[in-house]
């Protein structure tokens, strides 16, 4: 393993182990959720939001940029009457998921990309599939993630979410999580139908340019102030490991009517 991966990692477990602590009485949620195929990352993120989620009621959660299913594991643990529904265009990460969440018969998952149009496009699949996209790596992206820079392109399927959401049983509350590595911004402008039934985004919004032409924080919080949309804090962090500035922010949007 990369020295600078196994560094990275090491901080996060111990940041993991910190916030897992910072309220006891949650820790059997914790554990239980692991044992039951949760991400424990994501775990914690539910942890910290779980009383103001339980009051939101969501039953309909879209997951656009699934990967191998870290964010749908913990929300169908968490909250086991909800349906969830995955996009991810990466064959290998989606036969990871498949294998992952394919039990649970309120998941459904699509071996597609969203976006503004339909048709192919190429994917640059990292090595780290997380750091996959279709828009090039910028030099802060590969000098603070140096293992991330090993591309493979693949052609993928792409669509748009207000063609394919007739497929889909929109129960309300909606919540909807985008994290596409650049690409946010062309998924909202396919679902912009769709938009006017979602009642809560979490999406991944960047401070410096991650990935080349891509949207920064303004533009999205732009685009969805537009729509309806307030900004409500944080859902996550990424920052450089170089100095711990803060790099990106999975930003949470509530619909004001809501």
């Amino acid at each position: 393993m990369n020295y600078l991966r196994a560094k990275d990692l090491l901080k996060k477990f111990w940041v993991y182990g910190l916030k897992a602590i910072e309220e006891p009485g949650k820790i059997p949620f914790l554990l239980n959720g692991l044992i039951k195929g949760a991400h424990l990352y994501e775990l914690l993120n539910i942890k910290k939001e779980l009383d103001w989620l339980r009051k939101m009621n969501i039953k309909t959660v879209i997951d656009v940029g699934a990967s191998y299913g870290q964010f749908a594991s913990a929300w169908l643990y968490a909250f086991p009457n909800i349906n969830v529904y995955s996009f991810e265009p990466d064959p290998g990460s989606f036969k990871l998921l498949r294998r992952k969440l394919g039990k649970f018969k309120n998941w459904k998952g699509y071996n597609t990309a969203l976006g503004s149009h339909c048709g192919d496009q190429k994917l640059n699949v990292s090595e780290f599939r997380e750091s996959s996209s279709f828009l090039a790596m910028a030099e802060v992206h590969s000098t603070e993630f140096p293992w991330t820079q090993k591309i493979s392109p693949k052609v993928v399927k792409i669509s748009t979410l207000d063609v394919i959401i007739p497929e889909i049983q929109m129960i309300p509350k909606v919540l909807m999580k985008i994290d596409v590595q650049g690409y946010e911004l062309e998924v909202l402008r396919g679902a912009e139908n769709t938009l006017r039934s979602i009642d809560i985004i979490i999406i991944e919004t960047s401070f410096e340019e991650l990935y080349r032409n891509g949207p920064l924080w303004d533009d999205i919080y732009e685009f969805l102030k537009s729509k309806g949309f307030e900004y409500r804090g944080s859902w996550d962090q990424l920052r450089a490991p170089s100095d711990n500035r803060i790099l990106q922010q999975d930003a949470i949007f509530v619909k004001k009517s809501r």
